[in-house]
């Protein structure tokens, strides 16, 4: 058995396609040519790598590359997207080799957003470190009251106050599902880009009084008050969550107001105790375990800005 690792470019789609169509799989046809697309400027070519044997593809990791800016220096992000290995030759630890192979190719910062649990330990044992499985939720409440404080989509509004790297942030996720916002409280704005989630109402409430309710529902009465789809917006990105959490209860009324939200959530991890307003927040359980890789950054530095969250609309 010969296998040669190589990188995979946008025109190898019709090479892997035959592999990916051997799994069943929830992307539609124009998700996976989305995977073999460069989507955002970079100075890398390639968007995945593969394993062959004796010229068959027999292993693919999609990847999704980006470049940020972290204290005057380039970083390049790479979205690891579907992972997948022909049956015929599991149990060879080749999705350990495939990875590997990818960390020599470069001085990535690597994130795995949705990885399948029987991936974890793969994951943990090449280096990767775990981010918190847990969202932190506000919801809508009567006793918000107006605020002097802003949000807007209009670009006129938005474009003299955002530094560079904010405005290049917010050109480059226009054009997907998502919506980019300023929210201004006097002169002092903050960049933020939030996308809606949806799931199991389970998954977005955790009080155990209500989970009681529910079982007893279900129970007795066959029927559940929390498996009902929800749609809740996400907080994907804000240039400042210091000066969002100082001013959370201005920002929630602002944008409840006007999107005609109920709920709003994001990583656990921007709501320092400091900071947090404890009044009207939930922790829910949201995500399967999302992880990182990187010798110089941290988890502070880990967010799923430029992911298959928002080229797969996901």
């Amino acid at each position: 058995m010969a296998l040669e690792f190589k990188k995979v470019y946008p025109e190898d789609y019709s090479t892997i396609l035959p592999l990916l169509e051997k799994f069943q799989s929830a992307f539609s046809d124009e998700q996976k040519r989305q995977l073999f697309k460069i989507h955002w400027k970079v100075s890398i070519d390639f968007c995945g790598v593969k394993i062959e044997d004796n010229g068959a593809v027999i292993a693919y990791l999609g990847l999704i590359f980006s470049e940020r800016n972290f204290n005057g220096n380039t970083v390049v992000f790479c979205n690891l997207t579907s992972l997948v290995i022909d049956e015929k030759y599991r149990g060879q630890k080749l999705t350990h080799r495939i990875v590997q192979y990818l960390q020599s190719l470069g001085n990535f910062m690597l994130t795995a957003i949705t990885p399948i649990p029987s991936l974890y330990k793969m994951y943990e044992s090449n280096g990767f470190k775990c981010v918190s499985d847990y969202r932190t939720v506000f919801w809508k409440l009567p006793f918000y009251t107006a605020a002097p404080a802003v949000v807007t989509s209009n670009w006129q509004a938005m474009a003299h106050r955002l530094t560079t790297a904010e405005l290049a942030i917010a050109q480059t996720h226009t054009a997907y599902n998502c919506k980019v916002l300023l929210f201004s409280v006097g002169e002092k704005s903050v960049l933020l880009v939030v996308k809606n989630r949806s799931g199991q109402r389970r998954k977005f409430i955790t009080a155990k009084v209500i989970g009681y309710i529910d079982l007893l529902c279900r129970k007795i009465a066959r029927f559940s008050l929390l498996d009902t789809i929800m749609v809740c917006p996400e907080i994907h990105y804000c240039s400042d969550y210091k000066f969002l959490m100082q001013h959370i209860a201005a920002f929630a009324a602002a944008f409840f107001k006007a999107y005609k939200a109920y709920s709003c959530f994001c990583m656990r991890k921007e709501f320092t105790d400091k900071y947090q307003p404890k009044y009207f927040l939930t922790s829910s359980f949201l995500h399967s375990r999302q992880m990182f890789y990187s010798a110089e950054l941290g988890s502070e530095d880990y967010d799923t800005l430029y992911s298959e969250i928002f080229v797969l609309d996901m």
